[in-house]
């Protein structure tokens, strides 16, 4: 089996699937294999992305939000972060913001009726944030 050197591998187990020979990482937080890059964390950072761009998207949505928040007991924001595509470190810190707002974020896309993540979703988010940490 080859070896990993980069501390990302931490993270994840190896596994040699024996049909076609290729090896498979599996990631030690939610179970997921990945054969295709980052391809199957995408509906959970969209979902998350697409929730994040409609707060955005208007002021009296990002007024609506803070008003939540606040109830909440976290403080307001002018501004989310969007993720940049194909830049991990604008993605993580979006994923990071979204998973401290969570609670709020659930309840605004409840109250406003809109899509948001499942909690499978939410914590697969949560491995993918602390995974892309790595770099």
């Amino acid at each position: 089996m080859p070896t990993r050197r980069a501390k990302v591998w931490e993270y994840f187990e190896q596994e040699l699937v024996e049909v076609d020979r290729v090896m498979k990482a599996i990631c030690k937080y939610c179970g997921t294999k990945l054969t295709n890059g980052m391809a199957i964390a995408y509906g959970s950072i969209d979902k998350i992305c697409d929730l994040v761009r409609h707060i955005i998207s208007s002021p009296s949505h990002i007024q609506a939000f803070n008003e939540i928040a606040e109830r909440s007991g976290l403080p307001s924001k002018a501004r989310l972060i969007l993720d940049v595509p194909n830049h991990w470190n604008s993605t993580h810190n979006m994923i990071m913001e979204a998973i401290e707002y969570k609670v709020v974020l659930k309840r605004y896309a409840e109250e406003q009726l809109e899509p948001s993540p499942d909690d499978e979703e939410w914590t697969n988010s949560e491995a993918i944030g602390e995974f892309l940490g790595a770099f």
